[in-house]
């Protein structure tokens, strides 16, 4: 008779009753499914920054969120975003974009109301960058 050794036994019979718990226990289990492969929806991004212009992207944005304190009746701290030229001055200056991304070197616009969305921020950043053309 060979001599095995209590250690080699204890594992043994360790791994046994672990298979054998394991087989009980998954026995009233569910079974596993396959994961199904779910269909995205299209989202379709309504944002053209592709092309940028002054009279249909830019305007109608500083006509909505910079008119109320920036306009030529009302020029709050001496600011008017009334025209292409007044607006290209401070589109050159850095400021305009400064203030609309929220920089800390800015005054933070719109004030006191939320920063405006991804796609309007991007629309100035692009036309800016494109040479401010007044198109």
């Amino acid at each position: 008779m060979k001599k095995v050794s209590f250690f080699l036994i204890y594992i043994r019979l360790t791994l046994f009753l672990i298979s054998i718990l394991g087989l009980f226990s998954c026995r009233d289990a569910a079974p596993i499914k396959p994961f199904k492969k779910i269909k995205h929806p299209v989202i379709i991004d309504k944002c053209d920054t592709f092309s940028v212009s002054f009279s249909k992207d830019i305007l109608p944005l500083i006509e909505k969120h910079c008119w109320e304190c920036h306009s030529a009746e009302i020029k709050t701290h001496g600011i008017a975003l009334d025209s292409y030229d007044n607006i290209v001055i401070f589109g050159q200056e850095g400021s305009l974009y400064g203030s609309i991304v929220h920089d800390w070197n800015y005054a933070p616009m719109p004030w006191q109301k939320p920063k405006l969305d991804t796609c309007s921020i991007t629309m100035v950043k692009k036309w800016i960058a494109a040479g401010m053309k007044n198109n």
